[in-house]
């Protein structure tokens, strides 16, 4: 009887949280409608305290975008991508709240072609999306396996063995370029610069030499920290540091 009611107990707080989220993000996109921007962004920043998803970062940027605050709008585009790189309205508006920065993007066509196609082709599908097809494809290649195994019409054997090896190839496929797009997802090697206007320095001191003027809402790699200090590198291939309180890590 105890588990009984310990178990109703249980689901009864499950579905509260659940109840909560909801409203909020009910409550969010209704303050976002009636062009209540701040408030949207109030409740969509305190439900990604508990969850995250990329519409709820969609939905964020495109209430600090609404606000004329570029940084955290591009920040959380970018975020939002991370989750789904396939969707083409957060590239979309991505690439509009870039047009409102004052750095430019600098970078060039990779020359390893191969490479460039390879992060495409991760970019696809999300971590999540490639992993249940990676599920699905070994679970074909069990069916496939016992087709060879198990069946004695020589046909389907045939068959079973072709599909097992082609399906197992997928499945590898799509494990790895799982774990790479999740990689991807934890690696915060990337920030947006948040701070108006910042001097980069040739080292990690407030009196070194000045190396380039950094703005709101410019993307840049983080290749290492060292105490307060971020070790940068632009699109262009530029190399600095900058306070960490100068920019947010996507």
């Amino acid at each position: 009887m105890k588990k009984i009611v310990l178990s109703i107990i249980l689901s009864l707080s499950v579905f509260s949280v659940w109840a909560a989220a909801d409203s909020r993000i009910i409550n969010g996109n209704a303050a976002y409608s009636n062009n209540k921007f701040e408030e949207a962004i109030s409740q969509y920043e305190d439900l990604l305290k508990t969850q995250e998803s990329a519409a709820l970062y969609y939905n964020l940027g495109n209430a600090y975008y609404k606000t004329g605050k570029i940084a955290p709008a591009i920040l959380n585009y970018e975020r939002a991508i991370l989750l789904d790189p396939s969707d083409a309205d957060i590239k979309s508006n991505l690439e509009l709240a870039k047009l409102q920065t004052v750095d430019k993007d600098e970078s060039v066509v990779d020359q390893l072609a191969i490479s460039e196609w390879a992060r495409s082709f991760v970019d696809l599908y999300s971590s999540n999306a490639w992993a249940r097809m990676s599920i699905i494809f070994f679970l074909l290649t069990l069916v496939g396996a016992s087709l060879y195994l198990y069946v004695k019409v020589m046909a389907l054997r045939k068959i079973g063995f072709i599909g097992a090896i082609l399906t197992f190839l997928i499945c590898i496929v799509s494990f790895f370029c799982a774990k790479s797009a999740k990689e991807k997802i934890t690696a915060h090697e990337y920030a947006i610069i948040f701070t108006p206007s910042v001097t980069a320095k040739s080292s990690p001191k407030d009196n070194a030499t000045d190396a380039l003027v950094l703005h709101e809402g410019t993307k840049v790699m983080v290749k290492r920290q060292e105490k307060e200090w971020y070790e940068i590198e632009t699109s262009g291939g530029h190399r600095a540091w900058i306070k960490t309180s100068d920019a947010e890590k996507i």
